[in-house]
């Protein structure tokens, strides 16, 4: 139980207020759920934006320089291009995302983007 207490406090402090987070992470998601073309979007792109609702409401409610806060919700967007029909327009090519860090150097030569590994994303 004293570990649990340990965890519940460090969360607090990065995280916010468990109530006010949720209050916050629901009124981003009404506000999507509402949005003329939800209902267009697939599990995985629905998924994704819950999850950056989520990630948002913890900057707005808990530390907003903490930095696993932002990578994630660019980790979720990743996701949710990665996981968008094929079909979709844009200029996103899978084929040109690597999981591989590389540096400015890399980049330059090759059209390659950083990103980073989905364990630390999630």
């Amino acid at each position: 139980m004293e570990k649990s207490a340990s965890l519940l406090s460090r969360r607090n402090k990065t995280h916010g207020d468990f109530g006010k987070n949720a209050e916050t992470s629901q009124r981003i998601k009404r506000a999507m759920h509402q949005a003329p073309n939800w209902d267009k979007l697939t599990s995985a792109q629905v998924e994704c934006l819950e999850m950056i609702s989520l990630k948002i409401s913890r900057i707005l409610s808990g530390d907003t320089c903490f930095r696993d806060h932002w990578a994630d919700i660019a980790g979720y967007a990743i996701l949710g291009a990665e996981n968008s029909p094929d079909s979709m327009p844009g200029i996103f090519d899978k084929n040109k995302f690597s999981n591989k860090y590389v540096t400015e150097a890399e980049r330059e030569q090759e059209d390659v983007v950083k990103l980073p590994s989905k364990s630390d994303i999630l």
